[in-house]
């Protein structure tokens, strides 16, 4: 018969062991996860003639901007783990988990009408402006907008035991050694590594047609005076990826308690200081094509050569993450648990945050007048902070 109180260093009613039964484990766990939206400026907007789609204009609206939401977003997590004493107060384990690509996007056409536009601040002017994209008799056009997100990590873990308190309830006999009958937990100490990644991409494109028969208009100085007549097609594209790379030490405490039957739950939480290495890309191009030729020219609306580029830097950032999972001892082997889990990142840079959308309207390849003054838009980089939380369900085999 087992002693009435608590047996340190015995669990799973297997003596000399502290844990479930297994010196061995793998794991694997289906996220349901929702991410913290990034932000952007207006991007797109429609209003009623003569009004050109420019903010604060009567009737204009915003067709794009604001919150880009993922949604909710699906993934995995795999771990895999060992003891390294038959007393299981000392091991390793090794996490590694991804969320899957998810993307927000959005499309508007017209052959005019509606009127479509792309909004932005004009320094020229000092007042805000607009890019048409179709108006009635003068363009007819089409905009895409596509964004999206990437989320992985890995992280590797020492595991010490700091406290081990199980009890097998009497007369359990052969059950205590399938996990049912035992009673208590454990509180153990993590100290590791840890590596995140979050990559996005924002990118706007335009395709643009004047109508045939539209009278001369106009010609674009700054790609070698190319005329604008009907007929003519052009294209304009802005691209701003953002890639996150967190490298860092950290510690944490894990707890379990087991409540007989084969129910328990568990509990860790963990905190990582490190390294935040950004990366910033900004590309654009402008492509026009009229019967008197064609030409590629650098620069779109907000991303001109004034800020296109690849831009790096470090910030220090902190990742706590906290995980709690309620589950069942199926058998000797097997666990099955659902979860919830909260994650955190500090010092990131998004899309929303690199736009700049202030911008000298002179300086876009098809102004239809001449460059002159100040060189906008340019390079910009706030941080943000970062967050994915969600629901897990997952299985454990032990062995």
């Amino acid at each position: 018969m087992a002693p009435a109180g608590p047996m340190p260093g015995i669990a799973g009613c297997e003596n000399g062991q502290c844990g479930p039964p297994g010196r061995f484990w793998v794991g694997a766990e289906y996220l349901f996860w929702s991410t913290k939206n990034d932000n952007v400026p207006p991007l797109v907007t429609t209003g009623t003639p003569p009004g050109t789609g420019v903010l604060g204009q009567p009737g204009t609206s915003v067709l794009f901007g604001g919150d880009i939401d993922y949604g909710t977003r699906q993934g995995a997590r795999l771990t895999a783990g060992m003891w390294l004493n038959d007393a299981q107060t000392k091991g390793i384990e090794f996490s590694t988990f991804w969320l899957c690509r998810d993307d927000d996007d959005f499309a508007a056409s017209s052959n005019g009408s509606p009127l479509i536009a792309r909004p932005f601040f004009d320094t020229a002017t000092g007042t805000q402006g607009s890019q048409l994209v179709a108006f009635p008799g003068l363009l007819a056009g089409s905009v895409d907008v596509e964004s999206s997100s990437w989320l992985k990590g890995c992280e590797v873990n020492a595991i010490c035991n700091l406290c081990c308190c199980y009890r097998c309830d009497a007369g359990c006999g052969a059950g205590c050694h399938d996990g049912f009958n035992c009673r208590g937990g454990r509180l153990d100490l993590l100290v590791g590594l840890r590596y995140l990644e979050l990559r996005e991409e924002l990118t706007v494109t335009e395709n643009l047609t004047v109508p045939a028969g539209v009278p001369l208009v106009g010609v674009f100085p700054n790609i070698g005076g190319l005329p604008l007549v009907g007929g003519d097609r052009f294209g304009v594209r802005d691209q701003f990826r953002t890639e996150n790379r967190f490298y860092g030490g950290q510690v944490g405490l894990r707890g379990e308690y087991a409540f007989g039957g084969g129910l328990f739950v568990n509990a860790t939480g963990k905190i990582a200081l490190g390294v935040m290495e950004q990366t910033v890309d900004i590309e654009g191009s402008s492509t026009v094509v009229t019967p008197a030729g064609s030409v590629v020219a650098p620069g779109g609306l907000l991303a001109q050569s004034t800020n296109i580029g690849r831009y790096n830097s470090s910030e220090f950032a902190v990742v706590p993450e906290l995980t709690l999972n309620v589950g069942y001892q199926v058998n000797r082997n097997l666990r099955v648990f659902a979860g919830y889990t909260y994650l955190a990142v500090s010092d990131v840079v998004r899309p929303g945050d690199v736009v700049d959308f202030s911008i000298n309207s002179t300086r876009v390849p098809t102004s239809l007048a001449p460059a002159a003054g100040a060189a906008r838009p340019t390079f910009i980089s706030r941080d943000s902070n970062f967050w994915a939380q969600g629901f897990s369900l997952g299985a454990e085999l032990r062995y």
